[in-house]
């Protein structure tokens, strides 16, 4: 095998890994789904964003997804290393690591979990929103000297 090129075997591996993962989500209770952890939605955030509840899963889901793709959320969930590593190499679109865009997760959460403009925009705010929350992102400005 040429090096760049990924392993036949592992193709679809990750693709297939989100659909468990998202079926996963789904049978949960729904109301562990409504709080202020990142995985969770406030009731705010609900009425700010107009989210369908029961499609709130999944997009908490991609969110995870994204981020285990892009190497910042350290997880098996959606395959061991080679697996995210042959994901990245046949949508090399996405696979800047650590590096997390607003259109990009748009594109991403379309292709791999069926999401919707308005829902990967929502699921991508609530997200910016809960680090803030969090205290995971602070602005220069509010920094202690």
């Amino acid at each position: 095998m040429n090096q760049g090129q990924g392993r036949s075997d592992l193709a679809g591996v990750f693709e297939a890994n989100v659909c468990c993962q998202m079926a996963h989500w789904l049978v949960r209770d729904p109301a562990a789904y409504v709080g202020d952890d990142w995985w969770q939605m406030t009731r705010a955030e609900a009425d700010v964003f107009a989210v369908d509840r029961k499609r709130f899963p999944v997009l908490a889901c991609a969110m995870f997804a994204y981020e285990a793709f892009k190497d910042i959320a350290q997880v098996d969930d959606f395959g061991p290393d080679a697996v995210l590593d042959e994901a990245r190499r046949r949508f090399p679109q996405w696979a800047g690591l650590r590096v997390i865009d607003a259109e990009e997760f748009s594109a991403f959460a379309k292709r791999f979990c069926g999401l919707t403009a308005r829902e990967a925009h929502a699921i991508y705010w609530m997200q910016e929103f809960w680090k803030v929350r969090a205290g995971i992102l602070r602005f220069v400005d509010e920094q202690p000297a």
